[in-house]
């Protein structure tokens, strides 16, 4: 009983103790909050609430800064978690660079007081950058660099190229339009990169840049522009952030690459290369190819849904990737592990589908040529339009339900799998099927209906298969 009571009696002064800590503390950091700047046990509460304008470099040459003037072409600005603004609205006043920072927080009395901020011309270059509080507890870490130009501005920045570095913080491209002025801020190359930042392009009127370079590791890219152009090209990167892009056009090419995000993309007017892991990917209306060449040996578990290309369309290696594909209207190739394959209009002429044990749901366009559709152990639901020329299906162990018009001029050729020359036509299934059938006794069998200039059909198949009618038009 005695030891119960010490022990008792141990944890209520020890709990008493922590309390009388805790208030301490608590005082203490209220007492900083109400007196900023104040030195209590080795720390400070700062708060911040202003935005300094530039207009002149930061060091001894005072040179002024002017977006249009040509002593510098290129802009530089490097960061920590400040976000990056470069914006035509009207926000401030004046035209000019500013550093806006309403951070506020807890500092290390030997760290505080360290926010700085730089701007300087080198060998035609304008290189921007701020040094943030280091903070090892922050309310608000509201620190920006905003290039400010105003809607009434009409030649902004003269096509001067654009590089920004940031760690964490976000960038914001754009402007608010108003009615009577331009709202394009004329910017010539774009290159921006982040690791933890999100990247957004918001409301500009049409532009044309020489390249275009987004790249960050888990933050978001936004691109929402009424139409963009690069002459040499889109590089979007992000490894596990998501990518939502619109109306991009050039001559060259958009590389697309993502791990883990979700990808959206509309109304591409360019050849799109996509680099994937296991990404979520939209595609609508791209005038050009879609390849996946560059996502081969690490194309797995993704989810690919197509709208409508007019070009090509290239996915190899895709391990257990869904795909749902539109209309693509040149040569289409996919293979597959384990993914399942939906053609959610029609197969065109020159598709190649081969998954190793997916299922594919598919109907064949009237007039299509070269379609090849294999599988070693898939599920397929294949539908066939009344004409059609040098078809192929084949599967080894799955299987097989092929919809047959109940019009038309067609001739199958079925090679049967299994070794063996002896067939026996209770060994498949053909429901509803009136057939003038030349059953032989040879490996391949032949099924025939009508005379000439019949559509040709081949099929590679094992017993698992079903022959069914689907009404013409």
């Amino acid at each position: 009983m005695a030891k119960d009571g010490v022990k008792k009696g141990f944890f209520f002064y020890f709990g008493l103790f922590l309390l009388i800590i805790l208030g301490v503390v608590s005082i203490l950091f209220i007492v900083m909050m109400f007196m900023p700047k104040t030195n209590i046990l080795g720390l400070q509460y700062f708060t911040n609430h202003s935005a300094i304008r530039v207009d002149t470099t930061t060091d001894e040459t005072k040179t002024q800064i002017n977006f249009d003037a040509p002593n510098f072409s290129s802009v530089v600005i490097n960061s920590n978690f400040a976000s990056v603004y470069v914006q035509k609205n009207n926000e401030f006043e004046r035209n000019g660079i500013y550093f806006v920072n309403n951070s506020k927080g807890f500092v290390s009395s030997k760290k505080a007081n360290n926010f700085e901020y730089r701007a300087v011309i080198e060998d035609g270059v304008l290189k921007i950058s701020v040094t943030e509080e280091q903070a090892f507890l922050y309310f608000s870490k509201d620190v920006r660099i905003v290039f400010q130009i105003s809607n009434e501005t009409i030649n902004p920045l003269s096509n001067k190229h654009l590089s920004i570095n940031t760690s964490s913080g976000n960038v914001y491209i754009g402007g608010t339009y108003v009615a009577g002025h331009s709202h394009s801020l004329l910017l010539g190359g774009v290159e921006i990169e982040t690791s933890k930042g999100s990247i957004n392009f918001s409301t500009l009127a049409p532009n044309n840049y020489p390249y275009f370079y987004l790249k960050t590791r888990s933050g978001d890219i936004n691109i929402g522009l009424p139409s963009l152009r690069a002459d040499e090209g889109f590089v979007i990167e992000t490894t596990n952030g998501d990518i939502s892009a619109t109306k991009l056009e050039s001559p060259n090419s958009i590389l697309i690459a993502s791990n883990r995000g979700k990808i959206s993309i509309s109304d591409i007017n360019a050849n799109v290369n996509f680099k994937v892991v296991d990404a979520y990917i939209q595609v609508a209306n791209v005038i050009g190819n879609v390849d996946f060449a560059y996502s081969v040996g690490k194309f797995n578990a993704a989810v690919v849904k197509i709208n409508r290309v007019d070009g090509d369309f290239n996915a190899t290696d895709a391990k257990s990737t869904y795909f749902e594909l539109g209309s693509v209207q040149g040569k289409a190739v996919i293979e597959t592990g384990s993914g399942n394959i939906v053609i959610k209009k029609t197969i065109f002429s020159n598709w190649q589908l081969k998954p190793e044990s997916g299922k594919i749901q598919a109907e064949i366009n009237t007039d299509a040529t070269n379609v090849n559709i294999s599988t070693q152990k898939g599920r397929l639901e294949v539908t066939l339009p009344n004409n059609f020329s040098a078809i192929t299906i084949e599967n080894q162990s799955g299987v097989t339900n092929l919809n047959i018009p109940n019009k038309g001029k067609y001739k199958i050729t079925f090679k049967y799998y299994e070794s063996g020359d002896d067939f026996k036509l209770e060994d498949f299934k053909f429901d509803n099927v009136n057939l003038n059938l030349d059953v032989e006794k040879t490996n391949p069998m032949r099924l025939e209906q009508g005379g000439s200039n019949q559509s040709t059909l081949t099929l590679k198949c094992n017993k698992q298969i079903n022959f069914n009618w689907k009404q013409s038009a």
